[in-house]
């Protein structure tokens, strides 16, 4: 099953209750880039492996807006509350 982490309509309600700190410090623990936060960030199960699915911002000095699709392996379960609060 598909568990969502964020996304574009979430980034509010994380800002008002100071959630999104909690959310950046789970990107560092699962070793992720950049994330880009206007598409969704996933946690699934794929060939019996636990992965995360997200866009990184590879975004380079230019400033022209590029980003990349990626899918790694999950490192660190996201905290059971947040199934409840955004699952």
């Amino acid at each position: 099953m598909t568990q969502l982490i964020c996304d574009d309509d979430s980034i509010d309600a994380m800002l008002e209750d100071g959630t999104l700190r909690e959310v950046y410090d789970w990107f560092e623990a699962n070793l992720l880039g950049r994330v880009y936060l206007g598409d969704p960030v996933t946690v699934d199960t794929e060939r019996g492996q636990r992965v995360i699915r997200y866009t990184l911002d590879v975004t380079p000095l230019d400033g022209l807006h590029k980003t990349a699709q990626r899918t790694v392996p999950l490192l660190v379960e996201p905290p059971e509350h947040w199934a409840q609060r955004w699952g």
